[in-house]
């Protein structure tokens, strides 16, 4: 039986005295059992047709949903508010706060003006100004300001930087290019500037033997002559400046690099261990660290490896300390001599209580009076890693 319903004028003046506030609120009473039955839950939907309009007009809150309010065009709207001469958009947040906005102007005019005249809150409020956001909607596309960029002849991005700074930049074009055009036509520096400049980590080398290939046919002699070729305009973009980093894996010496010395590095004829270390000794370097920085600089005899450790492994290598007449030994190396770490514990505190050793002075007096077995470390902390805190 289809249910009988008061007539909208009679439900409408329920309604306004229900001081419901929202349909939402009205839709939960009707599901709750709490409505009249011959008011109905969805009036909106009864009394289509029938004298209903809005929401706001059947609980007499006077609330229009905005997609059906009637606002005053563009151009009238900007002008009421660029009356208000607010500077900022939470000015305008605040001004909506105090209730004295008319009712002919909506609290989101980005939203009700979009495709509408609309473009940013400081040409709407008058003040000019333009969030990130607004500014991106005016720069020029990336082309056209790639071209303005490359008109300026600038060599870098320093340059660009102090170009920004200078305030002659149009305010069409971004400070940070990159980041505005990113995924819009965007590559690097270079391109943008129009220097061909491609930073070391984004370029394309040649593998190192097709490299080397390539260096060959210049017929450099030396490293002097090297850094005037790399000066020139004759140096491929596809070949590293500095081909010892770029190729640190399979990097053997200038002279390889230069072709001077084209023999495969396990066919190299080089000097005895003894005799390399006994060279290596007399140039009194610190570290492995020194060595490397050496034998990239040219000046290193062709009979000497620049990887002693590969070169004579199995033939005398002990390890850069013994190389290098330092005496450091690697605690690697160190550890292998000494017993396993839960070992080595047990038999330290046996010595401790033995010979009553509390401190680390206590413990490498003893090691210096022979107390301590050559299988005990004299620098335990050094020898054995750091357990991880739990």
């Amino acid at each position: 039986m289809k249910k009988e319903f008061r007539s909208f004028n009679n439900a409408q003046e329920f309604a306004k005295s229900s001081k419901i506030k929202t349909g939402t609120q009205w839709k939960e009473l009707g599901k709750q059992g709490k409505l009249p039955k011959d008011i109905p839950n969805r009036p909106d939907h009864v009394y289509k047709n029938k004298g209903w309009t809005t929401w706001g007009d059947f609980l007499g809150t006077g609330f229009v949903m905005t997609s059906l309010r009637q606002y005053m065009d563009f151009d009238d709207a900007k002008e009421f508010a660029q009356k208000l001469n607010f500077k900022s958009r939470i000015d305008w947040q605040k001004y909506l706060n105090s209730n004295k906005k008319p009712k002919d102007i909506p609290n989101n005019p980005d939203h009700v003006y979009k495709n509408k005249g609309w473009t940013t809150w400081g040409n709407f409020l008058g003040t000019g100004n333009m969030s990130p956001s607004d500014k991106a909607l005016t720069w020029l596309s990336f082309i056209v300001a790639r071209k303005f960029a490359q008109s300026l002849n600038l060599k870098n991005i320093d340059d660009w930087r102090e170009y920004c700074i200078s305030g002659n930049k149009p305010d069409n074009i971004p400070s940070s290019p990159g980041r505005s055009y990113k995924n819009k036509g965007w590559e690097d520096w270079g391109d943008f500037l129009g220097t061909g400049y491609v930073a070391t980590f984004n370029r394309n080398y040649e593998s190192f033997e097709e490299a080397k290939k390539i260096i060959h046919n210049f017929k450099i002699k030396n490293i002097q002559e090297w850094r005037i070729f790399v000066k020139s305009k004759d140096k491929p973009d596809n070949i590293p400046a500095n081909p010892p980093e770029v190729y640190n894996d399979q990097w053997a010496s200038w002279g390889d690099w230069f072709g001077t010395e084209r023999v495969a590095n396990q066919n190299k004829e080089f000097l005895s261990f003894k005799k390399v270390q006994e060279f290596a000794q007399k140039l009194n370097f610190k570290n492995r660290e020194e060595w490397e920085e050496y034998s990239k600089s040219g000046d290193k005899p062709d009979n000497i490896p620049a990887n002693p450790g590969l070169a004579y492994k199995n033939n005398g290598w002990k390890g850069w300390g013994d190389f290098l007449g330092t005496g450091r030994v690697a605690n690697q190396t160190l550890a292998k001599n000494y017993l396993p770490l839960e070992k080595a514990e047990i038999e330290a505190r046996e010595l401790a209580k033995k010979y009553n050793l509390r401190t680390q002075e206590d413990w490498l007096k003893a090691h210096r009076e022979g107390k301590i077995p050559k299988h005990l470390p004299r620098n335990p902390w050094q020898v054995y890693p750091k357990r991880k805190k739990k």
